[in-house]
Parts: structure tokens; sequence; C-alpha cells
């Protein structure tokens, strides 16, 4: 029987041949603009590159631009062979089990939602990103670059440094554009960045108090060990039913347990009741104070 890809498949795997296009797009786009801002005023205002270079920090910033989408211009490429290879598309369905015959496609009657798409365009990614050539630290190394790049851009927003008259006017709008559009694509790590940032006191004060009342609660805990009869095991030893009111396991010859002072019909194994101590600073069984 003939086997073939899944169509949920064959459109993610559509869906992410676009999406590298147009990152491919949009990285041409900031070369060909970076290097349009770059060399009229290199050429007109100063001798040399290094000058050009060392004279405004908004001048390193489009360098930066330009070099960092040249790489990711590399990146984007490769996947985008990697996956029109008939070879490396079919493997890659196989490893993630979306190689069907067509009884099997007609009888699973999937409901194919952007959602779906979008849960195997991600780990579609993923694997080329692996099967590609330092894919994977490759994009990592790219991606933290990308928010350095953003962080400098910043700053120069912030101070102010920039003339903005002349050629300065439009290479200060272009680094604008990049800022918005870096926003715009890292909106949700940003959210939890300003988040953390904005609660940063009180998660400090939380962490605090959380290794304080910790370390207290294990001193706690060390001190009632230390108060507390622990025996071996031996027939008619202890009151009551033989076994663990924990574990409700009866006691072997042997066995490490342990007997609280608020019964003498209390009593656990050793292990269980320093397990119950890790969360837990009363008996199991009458909630007293041990």
């Amino acid at each position: 029987m003939q086997m073939q890809e899944t169509q949920l498949y064959r459109k993610s795997a559509n869906h992410f041949n676009v999406s590298n296009s147009l990152q491919l797009l949009y990285c041409f786009t900031k070369i060909t603009f970076g290097i349009y801002l770059i060399l009229p005023t290199q050429l007109c205002d100063y001798n040399s590159f290094s000058e050009f270079y060392q004279q405004n920090p908004l001048h390193q910033w489009i360098v930066w631009i330009v070099i960092h989408s040249f790489l990711n211009t590399l990146l984007y490429f490769n996947q985008i062979v990697y996956m029109n290879v008939e070879e490396n598309r079919h493997n890659l369905a196989l490893k993630l089990g979306q190689i069907r015959d067509q009884e099997e496609q007609f009888q699973a009657h999937f409901i194919e939602d952007s959602k779906q798409i979008s849960i195997l365009t991600r780990q579609i990614k993923y694997e080329v990103q692996k099967s590609v050539l330092c894919g994977k630290w490759y994009n990592r190394i790219l991606g933290i670059i990308n928010q350095l790049l953003f962080i400098f851009g910043l700053n120069i927003f912030l101070s102010q440094e920039t003339t903005r008259i002349g050629c300065e006017y439009y290479q200060y709008y272009f680094m604008c554009t990049i800022l918005i559009l870096s926003i715009y694509s890292y909106i949700d790590l940003y959210i939890i960045a300003i988040f953390c940032i904005l609660f940063s006191p009180f998660l400090i004060l939380f962490l605090i108090y959380y290794c304080v009342s910790h370390c207290t609660k294990r001193q706690q805990r060390i001190e009632a060990m230390e108060r507390l009869n622990i025996q071996s095991y031996k027939p008619n030893c202890v009151e009551g039913d033989p076994e663990c009111a924990i574990c409700r396991c009866a006691y072997e010859l042997g066995e490490s347990i342990l007997t609280l002072t608020c019964s003498k019909f209390h009593h656990f194994h050793e292990s269980c009741i320093m397990s119950w101590m890790n969360v837990n600073s009363t008996c199991p069984l009458c909630r007293k104070a041990i």
C-alpha cells in the first residue's frame, strides 16, 4: 500500500518555507537599507571606514545590524534548501510520524486548524535546525546577538546622542523601525522581562522569606528527630497494629521505626515520617506538633 505525507505535514512544511522566505526577504531589506545608509555618509564625511565606525554609536549599530542580518540570511537560506530536498523532507515526515497510507488518512478525519499547523511547524523548525550545519547553536547565538543589538539600539535611542540631521536623520529612523519590529517579534519575551523587572523587589523578598522559612523548618526537624525515639523493630515492641500508619506496610524485623511523643500508638517507619516531616511538622494521625 502506498505511503505518503499527511496533508497536515505538507501544509506545515509549506508554512515553514513561507516563513523562512519572509525572514530571508526581511534580512535582505535590512542589509540593503543598512548599506545604503552607510556608504554615502562614509564616502562624503569620513576619510576611512574606521573613522566612520568609531565616530558615532549609531554607525556601529547599523554595521552590526548588517552583519547580523547577513548571518541570519545564511541560516534561513540553508533551512529553505534543506526542506526543498525531497529525501530530507520525506525523512523528516517519517521522523515526526507524518507518513501514512491513503486509507489511514481517509479514516483519521483530522481537523487541520491553525494551532495544529503552528505546533507541527515549530517541530519541523526544531528538527531542521538540528540537521543543518551548526543550525541549533548558530540560531541560539544569533538570537542572543539580536537581543544585545536591541539593548544597544535602545540605549542609543534613550541617550539621544544622534544629531538627526542629514544622513543621520535617516539612520536614526531606520534604527527606530528595526527596534519597533524587534519588539513586535519578541513581544512575549519583553512582557515577561518587564514583569520580572517591575516585580523583582517582591520576588526577592519572597525568595528571602522562603529560604529563611525553609532553613528554620529544617532546623526544627533536625531538633525534633534528636528528641524522638528511634529503634529497630522487634516483635511486640510497639503498641497497637505492627504497621506504619503512613505507608500501611507491616514492619519487618530490624527496620528502623519511630514512635512520636503524642501517643505510644503513633509509630511509623523512620523513612516515612522523615518524608512526612519535610512537608509537615505535625503528627499524621492526631495533628499535634511533633
